[in-house]
């Protein structure tokens, strides 16, 4: 984002139901938080931007472009599969390497919420600890901001929300 911004106005958006953002009950659609990202940009005066997205934050960013073309000036996509590939991913291990079995839990509703209370940072220094090429990328003290930000009921139930929405997405 730093190097962005020597030649770009960079804007980074918490999205709904992440970090310190409210956390409703519902609107955890990509379409519904493309529309946040809209009424944004639209609040801040600016017509049309760049549009970039990583991991499920591209959901968000591919939805944007689709439902608010004349605001998309680039859509970038970060590793992230197209939206109907999702159906496509294995939710058994299928040979050697990590398969994305927390996709499917994270959908289950009330259930995630129950067992990961305060011990969100299990799931997440796993996940970390699975897929991150250099384990040191991440620092211990971005792992605990992490775990702040996701250890209570609120921050569980709301970030599960974005994969409980799959389904409409598609």
């Amino acid at each position: 984002m730093l190097l962005l911004a020597e030649n770009y106005q960079v804007i980074v958006v918490e999205l709904r139901g992440i970090g310190s953002s409210a956390k409703p009950p519902t609107g955890y659609t990509k379409k519904a938080m493309a529309g946040d990202v809209a009424g944004l940009l639209d609040q801040l005066g600016i017509g049309q931007a760049n549009i970039a997205g990583h991991d499920i934050g591209a959901a968000v960013a591919f939805s944007f472009a689709a439902h608010f073309p004349r605001q998309t000036s680039t859509l970038i996509l970060l590793d992230s599969p197209h939206p109907d590939n999702l159906y496509k991913l294995p939710m058994l291990p299928v040979g050697a390497g990590v398969y994305p079995w927390w996709l499917a839990f994270n959908q289950i509703r009330d259930l995630p919420e129950q067992p990961l209370e305060g011990r969100f940072d299990l799931v997440q220094n796993w996940l970390f600890d699975q897929l991150l090429e250099d384990k040191t990328a991440i620092s211990p003290f971005d792992r605990q901001v992490y775990a702040r930000a996701y250890n209570s009921r609120d921050a569980i139930r709301a970030s599960n929300g974005w994969y409980q929405a799959f389904t409409e997405d598609i």
